[in-house]
């Protein structure tokens, strides 16, 4: 979920493929630049994440996130915060 309005992007990760019910969370905020490239759409598919990767910047940190359908490319001004959901 991407709000422009407020610069800031959830993102709600599970490791159980019956639930989907979250176990994990990424929160980005203050995001300055956002970019979503396709690369395999499958509309009603649940994305995997594969690999993600944090880069600090001069003020900024910029972050790459690869799922199985998309390439995630975003730009912060604070690091992403990844907090456990409770079961």
């Amino acid at each position: 979920m991407h709000e422009p309005a407020s610069s800031r992007l959830v993102i709600w990760l599970t490791d159980n493929e019956d639930s989907f019910k979250p176990t994990r969370v990424i929160e980005f905020i203050d995001v300055q630049q956002f970019d979503s490239r396709w690369t395999d759409r499958k509309d009603g598919w649940v994305e995997g994440l594969l690999g993600a990767h944090e880069k600090q910047l001069t003020g900024l940190v910029h972050y790459l996130l690869v799922t199985d359908q998309r390439e995630i490319e975003l730009t912060t001004r604070t690091k992403a915060a990844i907090r456990r959901e409770r079961p």
